[in-house]
């Protein structure tokens, strides 16, 4: 990975931290790149909203998607150093199947359109660059994230208002009889 491109990214990073600090996110990073994949956590670690895990192979991840993500940022090339481990594109598809809550996020410093066919008929896996462009996107996930959490948490709390309403109406209408 060219250093240029991993600075542009570091520092979109930097500002999609500062715009967005009050989120509570779960989120894992998985990138087999040790400098690429240190210099971002320890940015994202800056915020005490996320609780950030790295991994070097998507394989590992997978092993730990009993925490429940909200966001996975995945390399592409997951393969890069490890030619026997899976891509990103692939990880991406097991992660579906383990944890369909979790937001992905696929990133490559490869601006080449060849790897496009590697996809197949996966049309929903886009690849966003390693770029200042990554942290808009990012943003946009996180957006969609919170307002989920935010309905849950609103379900969740009217919900039993609801019910104890009801009981209250029933017990004053008892009352009065």
């Amino acid at each position: 990975m060219k250093k240029d491109t991993v600075f542009q990214d570091y520092h979109g990073m930097i500002n999609f931290i500062e715009r967005n600090k009050a989120n509570k996110l779960i989120i894992f990073l998985i990138d087999d790149d040790p400098f690429y994949l240190l210099m971002l956590k320890e940015e994202l670690m800056k915020n005490p909203n996320f609780k950030i895990y790295t991994f070097k192979k998507g394989e590992e991840a997978l092993l730990y998607f009993n925490l429940q993500p909200d966001l996975a940022i995945i390399d592409f090339h997951l393969n890069s150093q490890d030619p026997n481990a899976k891509n990103g594109a692939l990880i991406v598809k097991e992660i579906n199947k383990l944890s369909p809550n979790t937001e992905t996020f696929v990133i490559s410093s490869d601006h080449k359109l060849a790897m496009m066919h590697e996809l197949g008929n996966n049309t929903e896996l886009k690849i966003h660059y390693k770029n200042g462009d990554i942290a808009h996107k990012i943003k946009t996930k996180q957006k969609i994230i919170r307002t989920a959490k935010d309905k849950k948490w609103v379900n969740q709390a009217i919900f039993p208002s609801i019910i104890a309403a009801s009981l209250l109406l029933v017990l004053v209408i008892y009352m009065l009889i």
